[in-house]
């Protein structure tokens, strides 16, 4: 089941990040950063993805 938006467990996790001054940004860690993988409209900054798979795994 695809997730259309952040739940709390991800904003929490998001907020954290921040606060602690971590890059949030998603797309350089993505295995689906490269061409056309990857059509979403928040592709190259995007803070949460339903699609996000860490590189290497």
């Amino acid at each position: 089941m695809r997730k259309e938006s952040p739940g709390l467990g991800d904003r929490l996790k998001l907020k954290v990040k921040q606060a602690l001054g971590m890059e949030v940004v998603l797309c350089d860690s993505c295995q689906w950063n490269w061409r056309n993988a990857c059509n979403l409209p928040e592709r190259h900054r995007a803070i949460w993805c339903p699609d996000y798979k860490k590189k290497g795994t």
